[in-house]
């Protein structure tokens, strides 16, 4: 149950879920402009843009556009990849990650009972959704052949 949509459908959840994976697109690429020891200025700097929309974007204060997406990866040094996945492709894996992690912190201890873990109540996904994945890359410089 999500607080303040207690009648929700499978459509409102996969609105929830698009919405979490956009946040944690955004939170990646500010955790990768922190590893490269960049300022928001110099991501916008970068970017040719003022730095104010860095930091709204960091924020979540914009609905950013994909190309304002790829400008701020390229400014970060950082590949975005989108997959497409059905609702179930997504649940399997959702829940299959949640019971992995919960596993493991209940076999080192952390977690006396795996019934009373926060993370067995997490929603589950139910509708198609939108995963991203973040991963740091370095561009090569382009070569010519031969």
């Amino acid at each position: 149950m999500i607080p303040g949509m207690e009648n929700t459908d499978a459509t409102d959840l996969l609105g929830v879920d698009l919405a979490r994976a956009q946040n944690q697109l955004v939170r990646r690429l500010r955790e990768r402009r922190v590893e490269l020891g960049l300022s928001a200025s110099q991501v916008a700097e970068r970017m040719d843009v003022d730095p104010s929309v860095v930091s709204r974007f960091e924020r979540g204060g914009t609905n950013a556009t994909f190309a304002t997406i790829r400008r701020y990866a390229k400014a970060v040094e950082a590949m975005v990849t989108y997959e497409v996945c059905s609702r179930e492709e997504h649940r399997t894996k959702t829940v299959g990650a949640r019971t992995d992690a919960l596993m493991a912190t209940w076999s080192a201890g952390e977690v006396e009972d795996p019934a009373m873990s926060a993370a067995t109540k997490l929603p589950v996904p139910s509708a198609t959704v939108l995963h991203r994945e973040f991963s740091p890359h370095a561009f090569p410089p382009a070569t010519k052949s031969a």
